[in-house]
């Protein structure tokens, strides 16, 4: 009888420790198997951290490099070139002597000139002599009149040869003054065979030879280029779908084409009121894109930035230092304008709103709905609805907006941000 209760109590203590194990096996199963379900429903998104870190919003546009300031020397006068003193690359200072016209055409007008002032003041010496004479004819007339020995005929043909000569005077001493002018014109003419720089700076081009005639009747032809390339200007093409974001004063990098680019930190110095076409051809076409010119003044001291080249223009509009931004990719446009994300949390994707801010084309930052560390879907999660409607991925978002407060974040004062 003992020996049954103790085969019987073995029996129960046996199963008992059979259902143990059961149990801890099925769990274990089961763990494990729930385990490989969140790594299997994991795999299926390509998740990111949030995380913080410096972004900014730029506009992009590229421009021609043009001499800060460029001088068309020409003449003013007419003849052939008889000496070019400076060559392209040379620098040159105000005032320098660059090139000779022949000045004996120059000269003999002058010459001339003051061979027909002498004459003009010959003339002028017997108009005053006539002059004279007159006025004492004119008195002899009138003494002879008052004492009865003369007529009025006599008097009044004394007084008629006298305004005469008085108005011979005054012709020649026009004529001197005319005269003089005339040579002061062709002293000037003379001194426009010497062509000298009106600035300094460096001769960008020579477009004509020694020998040359020139004939500046119609226009001055141009002689010599200069330009002062210690400073130069970008004139960058802001279309005009960004020109209202976009003012002078504003942070810029420019990048030069090439394999060895390099890049150069400036400012917006001004944008043009009207667009470039206007100030490139003096109207307006509807039928082409519409830019506007932002000058841009860069410091050249190497002579790195050329005239012609082509630079690419990032213009900083708004920035934050300490921002906490997530990849485009992962944010959803929801209902009524609403944005959201696909959080990853306890093994499933969650959606969440946010509010946004600046963006850069690559990441956006996130005022509000998401914390640091936080795993946001950015691929895999296109079918998955939210509480508020479907979520589909959004491209590259609007300008602007109102960012609010936020840190260190920089955006233009008075400005849409």
């Amino acid at each position: 009888m003992n020996e049954f209760h103790r085969n019987r109590g073995f029996s129960i203590v046996g199963f008992l420790i059979f259902l143990l194990i059961a149990a801890g096996l099925i769990g274990y199963w089961y763990q494990d198997h729930q385990k490989k379900e969140k790594i299997k429903e994991a795999q299926k998104f390509v998740t990111e951290p949030v995380h913080r870190g410096h972004i900014s919003q730029k506009v992009n546009a590229s421009g021609m490099i043009y001499p800060k300031k460029i001088v068309e020397v020409g003449a003013q006068v007419s003849g052939e070139i008889s000496k070019l003193l400076v060559e392209v690359g040379d620098s040159v200072e105000e005032g320098q002597l660059i090139a000779e016209i022949d000045a004996d055409t120059q000269e003999n007008a002058k010459q001339t000139a003051e061979a027909q002032l002498q004459s003009q003041k010959a003339s002028l010496q017997r108009a005053r002599a006539e002059l004279e004479k007159a006025e004492k004819a004119f008195k002899r007339a009138q003494n002879l009149y008052s004492k009865g020995a003369g007529t009025q005929e006599e008097v009044e043909a004394a007084k008629a040869s006298l305004v005469s000569a008085q108005n011979s005077v005054t012709e020649g001493e026009s004529s001197v003054r005319q005269k003089e002018i005339d040579i002061r014109d062709k002293e000037v003419n003379l001194e426009y065979t010497k062509v000298k720089a009106p600035i300094n700076g460096r001769v960008l081009a020579v477009p004509v030879e020694e020998g040359q005639t020139i004939n500046s009747v119609q226009s001055a032809p141009t002689l010599i280029t200069l330009g002062q390339i210690d400073v130069m200007t970008i004139k960058a093409e802001i279309a005009e779908a960004d020109v209202s974001s976009v003012r002078a004063g504003m942070p810029v990098v420019l990048t030069l084409l090439g394999k060895n680019t390099r890049t150069f930190n400036a400012t917006l110095k001004s944008i043009d009121p009207a667009p470039k076409e206007i100030a490139d051809n003096g109207q307006l076409t509807s039928s082409t894109a519409i830019y506007y010119y932002g000058h841009i003044d860069v410091e050249n001291p190497d002579e790195i930035l050329r005239y012609g080249m082509t630079a690419t223009v990032s213009i900083e509009i708004a920035s934050s230092d300490d921002a906490l931004t997530v990849p485009l990719t992962a944010i959803k446009n929801l209902r009524e304008g609403q944005k959201g994300v696909l959080v990853f949390e306890n093994g499933k994707p969650q959606m969440r709103r946010i509010e946004t801010g600046i963006e850069d084309g690559v990441r956006i930052e996130v005022m509000s709905g998401l914390k640091e560390g936080e795993a946001v879907i950015v691929s895999g999660g296109e079918d998955i609805r939210g509480e508020r409607g479907e979520g589909r991925r959004e491209g590259r978002g609007e300008r602007g907006g109102n960012r609010g407060p936020g840190g260190n974040r920089r955006g233009p004062p008075g400005g849409p941000f």
